[in-house]
């Protein structure tokens, strides 16, 4: 399958839960991360997991937080990766205005990989720091072998 097909599939199986524009993004970040990521690594897990996460449940994502350099979401246990353009959009207006932008993800349907929130801002020509509290197994500590 080319990259072509494979974006309109993922940009025709995410327009059902977020707006077209949103899709399109979507669909170029994730799949540039897929690509890069390593062969052991199954090309599309992050993308379909993000979307059985909004599959049948009504989508209600909040801001709890909004002050001009740092916003807070919560994604209802929704996986937040499909609404990446918004909050991209967001982190470029708030770093633009103030100089530096932080966002924050509570009650998220879990983070997958970090390179997808963080490639997207660098081509914006934005400094972007990400990082993850996730799951006490998620996070290999320096010189360890395990979570």
């Amino acid at each position: 399958m080319k990259v072509k097909e494979l974006k309109k599939l993922v940009v025709n199986a995410t327009s059902r839960y977020i707006t077209h524009e949103e899709a399109e993004y979507f669909a170029d970040e994730i799949i540039e991360t897929d690509i890069r990521k390593p062969p052991h690594k199954k090309f599309g897990d992050d993308m379909i997991a993000d979307l059985r996460s909004w599959s049948g449940k009504s989508v209600n994502i909040t801001k709890q937080i909004d002050l001009p350099a740092f916003t807070q979401y919560d994604f209802a246990s929704l996986g937040p990766s499909l609404k990446i353009k918004e909050i991209h959009d967001e982190l470029e207006r708030k770093a633009n205005t103030n100089g530096i932008a932080m966002v924050s993800i509570v009650n998220s349907g879990g983070m997958h990989t970090m390179h997808l929130w963080t490639q997207g801002l660098a081509k914006r020509g934005l400094f972007a720091l990400g990082a993850w509290n996730g799951e006490p197994d998620a996070v290999v500590p320096h010189n360890g072998t395990k979570g």
